[in-house]
């Protein structure tokens, strides 16, 4: 882990946001392609 960074839990908050939404947006994504094949 990063112990540099000074604000780890907001950095962990921010990279938890982005790791759901990034996991939605591959899930529909998948879906997508999915139904279209």
């Amino acid at each position: 882990m990063c112990e540099q960074a000074p604000r780890t839990q907001d950095g962990n908050q921010f990279g938890r946001h982005l790791l759901g939404r990034f996991g939605q947006v591959l899930r529909e994504f998948a879906g997508l392609a999915r139904g279209h094949r």
